[in-house]
């Protein structure tokens, strides 16, 4: 009661103040008339009847909330802090002042949206949250939010630069990949279903976040759906060491060992990252590939990074690079934007070719957290929820979790304030880069819709051809004759890929002979352990 009327404290009311809550305790629906009358006696019977004068007037102002919003605006000029763990790390010495690039208002608001939204699910075990606001353009942080203050059990742990498990959220930048490498197109079919691979380790058998496969769907829908089995099977192609090597190369610093050390797993975000580097690679994406350091001070000065080490490695003093090419960041933001995709639980959608829409459907919710990184052109919001003791949530994924806070912060960012000075700013489409080609396509069978698509020029297709089960499970070879020290080999142009397809981009040649347990292996990771090899 006394924050909400008088914005402090219990232990820091006055005597007035005091007399006025007392007297609404006794009823908190009478009339303000006749909670001041009480509030007047009880002052009398403490012999300070001299309060009593103005008191009305006073009771109106507490009552309609105006000694709560002028209590808020003395804490702002008198040293707020709504952004302690970014001033850690910019401040190094007592005393010392320096401009931030934060916007105050809308890291006040962040703060607020977190708190209330993860106050409502405290009873799902909830209780840390983490937000990043950036400008796409300047690469200039505008809000950081690295804890969510007295409702978590943590609050010096920064959540924006603390390193996790990344999860689905390092999918995009797998396909990205697979489409500039040409070894897919978002109409590429990929089948989803069980699968498991030989590591040298032990097998290792990925499964979808739901419990059920889809059989074929195109690159387009996996990555629309999360889906786990098409996102190992496309790793396959491109391998875990190239995928790691392209992670380096977006600002995933934190990336230690090789890419055989993660293995398949890197495709699912086995790999540990901090919010900070994970907000700048999707702001690469809408910048059409194009990555560039952040900035936690305005203008065009260079200026000491606040932090250097582990989930701050990189982002914030780097060269500016390609990490992909607009050709391969175009279509997948084109997919994670995609209205008609189908809905799955959970869905990684970054809102890149529109500010306001359906929520955002982040990686998919492990034991302790869930993620939602959504850019528009302009902005990147990047959003966590969990626990940095590691404990568990309950009955939590993205949808109800990162997504609402995502939602709410970024609707304040476009619908601007022009009470405030803050312009409404509208997203449009943006223009596709050269070099892309949209044309109608259809697959045979029907395995999709027909739709409007997005290509690489030169691997476009108008007609998806499934391919027979033949072609998929007939592998070819010769036996050497017994006195050759060769081992049996495949023929040339046997078809091995565990995800090919008879487009002629999706279909992968041996280039050269192999071994028959390695031709093997490969199909038996597509599903085909029970089929017979001809001799």
């Amino acid at each position: 009661m006394s924050r909400q009327l008088f914005g402090k404290w219990p232990h820091g009311l006055d005597e007035r103040e005091s007399a006025l809550a007392a007297a609404l305790l006794r009823s908190p629906n009478a009339t303000p008339a006749l909670v001041v009358k009480r509030a007047c006696n009880l002052l009398k019977e403490m012999n300070r009847a001299s309060e009593c004068e103005g008191l009305e007037g006073f009771a109106g102002q507490a009552l309609s909330g105006g000694l709560r919003e002028n209590e808020q605006i003395r804490d702002r000029n008198s040293g707020e802090q709504i952004a302690p763990h970014i001033a850690r790390k910019l401040l190094n010495q007592a005393g010392q002042q320096l401009r931030s690039s934060l916007n105050a208002d809308l890291q006040r608001f962040a703060n607020e949206a977190l708190r209330r939204h993860l106050a409502a699910l405290r009873l799902q075990n909830v209780e840390d949250g983490a937000l990043l606001v950036i400008d796409n353009a300047s690469g200039e942080i505008l809000a950081w939010v690295g804890s969510s203050g007295d409702l978590s059990s943590a609050t010096e742990v920064d959540g924006v630069t603390a390193l996790r498990q990344a999860g689905s959220t390092l999918k995009p930048f797998l396909y990205a990949l697979a489409f500039e490498r040409r070894n897919l197109t978002p109409a590429s079919l990929i089948e989803d279903a069980p699968l498991t691979l030989d590591t040298g380790n032990g097998l290792y058998a990925p499964q979808n976040y739901e419990p059920h496969y889809r059989g074929w769907v195109s690159a387009r829908m996996a990555l629309a759906g999360s889906l786990n089995v098409p996102a190992v099977k496309t790793l396959v192609r491109v391998t875990p060491d190239i995928f790691h090597q392209r992670l380096k190369q977006s600002g995933f610093t934190s990336l230690k060992e090789s890419g055989d050390w993660y293995g398949y797993s890197l495709a699912l975000g086995s790999a540990d990252i901090s919010l900070l580097m994970l907000a700048n690679a999707y702001r690469s994406l809408a910048n059409g590939g194009q990555w560039t350091p952040l900035r936690a001070t305005p203008g065009k000065a260079v200026a000491a990074p606040p932090c250097q080490r582990e989930g701050c490695a990189g982002v914030l003093m780097a060269k500016p690079a390609h990490a992909y090419t607009a050709g391969s960041a175009y279509p997948v933001g084109n997919i994670l934007a995609d209205r008609s995709a189908p809905r799955r639980h959970i869905r990684l959608n970054p809102g890149w070719q529109r500010p306001i829409g359906p929520p955002p459907k982040p990686a998919p919710a492990r034991t302790c957290a869930t993620t939602g990184v959504p850019a528009t052109q302009r902005y990147t919001v990047a959003v966590w929820v969990g626990n940095a003791s590691g404990s568990p949530m309950h009955d939590v994924s993205g949808v109800s979790g990162a997504a609402p806070i995502w939602r709410e912060v970024m609707d304040w960012l476009h619908r601007g304030d022009p009470q405030r000075g803050r312009e409404k700013f509208g997203s449009a489409a943006p223009k596709a880069p050269p070099g892309i080609v949209n044309l109608p396509i259809r697959f045979e069978p029907a395995q999709e819709p027909p739709r409007q698509e997005w290509f690489i020029a030169g691997t476009e297709s108008s007609v998806i051809h499934a391919a027979t089960a033949n072609a998929l499970a007939r592998i070819a070879y010769r036996r050497q004759a017994a006195s050759s020290r060769s081992t049996r080999t495949f023929h040339r142009n046997a078809s091995v890929c565990p995800c090919a397809f008879l487009h002629p981009l999706n279909v992968v040649q041996s280039g050269g002979w192999i071994k028959p347990r390695w031709a093997k292996r490969m199909a038996s990771s597509c599903g085909y352990r029970n089929r017979e090899y001809t001799t």
